[in-house]
């Protein structure tokens, strides 16, 4: 919530210390203009707990597709562990065929 100042009972409290009328209204107005746009520290407190709960809420979407593209590396990570084995397998079967040309000839 927002500061609140009573410009009129500020007025009245400085003239009833002795402060002219004149110059208790220009005090009470400018004190009450610097202000103006003051949060109590409640209000303060509960705008942070918005904000932080909305970039949590974020975070955990980021953090949620992080772990979609990790997931699919993991997946690609193994594709490629399957085809380097299928590569092997082929790279052995040509070294024997051509050993067994070469043991023909």
């Amino acid at each position: 919530m927002l500061k609140v100042h009573d410009n009129l009972a500020a007025s009245k409290r400085l003239r009833s210390t002795g402060i002219p009328m004149e110059q208790a209204d220009a005090i009470a107005g400018e004190v009450g203009a610097a202000v103006s746009g003051l949060v109590t520290r409640e209000y303060l407190d509960e705008r942070l707990g918005m904000l932080e709960g909305r970039v949590n809420a974020r975070f955990d979407k980021v953090d949620a597709r992080f772990e979609k593209v990790d997931a699919r590396f993991d997946k690609m990570g193994a594709q490629f562990s399957d085809l380097k084995a299928d590569v092997a397998r082929q790279q052995n079967r040509w070294l024997f065929g051509v050993l067994a040309m070469n043991a023909a000839m």
